[in-house]
């Protein structure tokens, strides 16, 4: 009896390895930085082809599965980052100079999120967000946005916690979304000023 239930017992368990074998990996695959398609500009990460049909199929179970933070190519494009200019990682504890210029756009806000994207809320009174119509500019149209623990003059975001971060900045209706290689573009740099645990 027991020799007669050996066989089904092993196929059974090798149906299950590889089942969640499967899973796991496809969740690790939709879960890890996506190398294709990407365009790159210093720690600034899009991907302007993401949201279209051409997007390759990691994209687009990204899509399927809910991640509807991306923008069409006809409405404009996101730029992310989790690391500063010199590639550490953002993190809360730390104080940052968000300094230069975006590509052209209509419109465009910089938020702060979380690693996976998720939108990260501040309490009131304080914010996450700026928009391009409330951010002090020098006559040339670059910018200085300080990020930090403590209210700084001029264009400030406010951070709370220790732990890692993103920083998001979404162009509305720019050409930059159709003309990506075609046209220089410019992202502001991110530097680190001081760190509350240093």
């Amino acid at each position: 009896m027991i020799g007669a239930l050996r066989i089904p017992f092993f196929i059974g368990l090798a149906l299950a390895i590889a089942f969640s074998g499967g899973i796991a990996a496809t969740k690790i695959a939709l879960d890890a930085e996506d190398p294709f398609d990407v365009l790159e500009i210093g720690p600034w990460v899009a991907n302007p082809l993401a949201q279209t049909a051409g997007a390759n199929p990691y994209d687009k179970a990204r899509r399927a599965l809910g991640d509807g933070s991306g923008l069409g190519q006809a409405e404009g494009l996101v730029f992310r980052a989790t690391t500063d200019t010199s590639g550490a990682p953002l993190l809360a504890s730390c104080a940052y100079l968000v300094a230069g210029q975006v590509p052209a756009s209509r419109v465009w806000i910089m938020r702060l999120t979380g690693l996976s994207g998720e939108i990260s809320h501040a309490e009131p009174p304080f914010s996450r967000a700026l928009h391009s119509a409330s951010v002090l500019r020098a006559p040339d149209g670059a910018f200085e946005i300080r990020l930090g623990a403590e209210a700084r003059s001029g264009n400030w975001l406010f951070l709370s916690g220790d732990g890692p971060f993103g920083i998001e900045f979404l162009l509305f209706d720019t050409p930059a979304a159709g003309n990506f290689g075609l046209i220089d573009l410019e992202m502001p740099e991110i530097e680190r000023q001081d760190c509350a645990d240093a």
